[in-house]
């Protein structure tokens, strides 16, 4: 367990200083000794599956994202949940699937309205929703989702997101 959580550090510093190559290797590496039911199995599959993300791999992303997916669901990990949807969405922009970038966009923000109480850094995913349906041309959908947000959770606390507040 050590050793994985080692391997799995010297990811995320790879990857912050923009060595992704070094940071898949790393990872990879912390995947392989977790145990199947590690509880972290699920944030080291994000984790790679962001590197795989910048080093433009979007076939694995995807792949990586699913299987990290209900690891973080069974975890009770909401947050997390809720961040995989919403890189799934970017996958699909970054695939030219703008209609599929919706739809993930439009789960991540239904498990948010339906699973977390409070913003909890999730108006990033309702920034990403918004700005999918405006790039689709349902901006009377954008609109509706800016007023149910800003009355369940009010305005958004992320700096990212006061830009699609407006």
């Amino acid at each position: 367990r050590a050793q994985s959580h080692a391997w799995s550090q010297l990811g995320n510093v790879a990857f912050l200083n923009r060595n992704a190559a070094h940071a898949q290797q790393c990872l990879t590496e912390a995947l392989d000794l977790v145990e199947a039911n590690d509880p972290r199995k699920g944030r080291l599959l994000f984790a790679l599956g962001l590197v795989r993300r910048e080093l433009g791999d979007l076939d694995s992303v995807h792949d990586l994202l699913l299987q990290g997916l209900p690891l973080a669901r069974h975890r009770g990990d909401l947050a997390t949940v809720a961040v995989i949807m919403s890189n799934l969405a970017e996958v699909e922009t970054g695939k030219d699937n703008q209609e599929g970038a919706l739809a993930w966009s439009e789960r991540a923000l239904q498990f948010v309205h339906q699973h977390m109480e409070s913003d909890s850094g999730a108006s990033l995913v309702w920034a990403q929703f918004c700005l999918q349906a405006c790039k689709v041309g349902r901006f009377e959908r954008a609109s509706q989702e800016r007023q149910r947000w800003f009355a369940r959770f009010g305005p958004p606390k992320h700096p990212s997101s006061v830009i699609v507040s407006r």
